[in-house]
């Protein structure tokens, strides 16, 4: 049974249980000064509802990628044992491009994972932020790039009955195209097109594993100036540029959407909270 709708009281201990990995991973970021900012959607609630935006059922964060691949080494040691973290490195079955906290003794179940030997519970993203070139067609070349690998490993671990329609069938074309590499490979390739500038001067940084695509792209420093504030009645890091990144993504992010767009997004398929 998929669970389009989740009830007020479920949607509200999800949050709350969230919120405890948030408070959880701030802790272990400030104890080693690992630099992180909300994003997303939970940056919007911060904004917009000075929390949790009411549908929503998860938490965005972003860590430049230096950052990031300290986190599972440290997470590992220092985090409470109620949570786990959960990369390619701790759960070998992950094969998604950015990593997640999830919480022990919970489960949800996503219809996109379901045919995965994952850890299930509840969760909180990490994504990291790469750095791009500055010049726009080189740029281009890798967002390019990295997608032919990722569209790969999409078609290849993602149960594609939470697909339909057009994309449905658009994925199983894909299965077949992409049927000679392994995950490994693919996951690899992807990997090492995304990391591919860090080292650089570059000013400009992406989200690769964002909802918006090459939408998510801003200034270095948006992600290295940060700043203290209330979310939920306690304290994360946000981007001091929270303003022009809102803009980007969202439009008029102030205005709330429509009744009937205002739901939570993940399909659920088993819920123990």
């Amino acid at each position: 049974m998929i669970i389009d709708v989740l009830s007020k009281s479920e949607l509200k201990e999800i949050q709350n249980i969230e919120l405890g990995a948030l408070i959880e991973f701030d802790r272990v970021c400030r104890k080693h000064k690992i630099n992180y900012c909300l994003t997303g959607g939970t940056l919007l609630g911060a904004i917009r509802h000075h929390g949790f935006i009411p549908w929503d059922d998860d938490v965005d964060i972003a860590v430049m990628r230096s950052d990031y691949d300290r986190l599972s080494r440290i997470c590992k040691k220092e985090m409470d044992p109620k949570y786990f973290y959960q990369d390619h490195r701790t759960d070998k079955n992950w094969y998604r491009l950015y990593a997640k906290i999830r919480v022990n003794n919970t489960v949800f179940k996503e219809l996109a994972h379901n045919n995965q030997s994952i850890h299930h519970g509840v969760f909180i993203d990490i994504f990291p932020i790469d750095v791009i070139p500055d010049e726009k067609q080189k740029a281009t070349k890798q967002y390019l790039l990295y997608q032919l690998f990722c569209k790969g490993i999409s078609a290849k671990y993602i149960n594609n009955e939470c697909r339909s329609g057009k994309k449905r069938l658009f994925a199983e074309m894909a299965k077949l195209i992409y049927l000679p590499f392994s995950l490994s490979f693919l996951f690899r390739k992807a990997e090492m097109i995304a990391r591919k500038y860090n080292q650089s001067n570059n000013r400009m940084v992406i989200n690769f594993s964002g909802a918006y695509g090459n939408k998510e792209v801003f200034p270095k420093e948006f992600f290295l100036n940060t700043m203290d504030y209330k979310f939920e009645n306690h304290v994360f890091r946000i981007p001091k540029s929270y303003d022009v990144m809102l803009k980007q993504l969202y439009g008029n992010y102030m205005e709330l959407p429509p009744r009937s767009k205002r739901i939570s997004h993940h399909k659920i398929v088993e819920l123990s909270l």
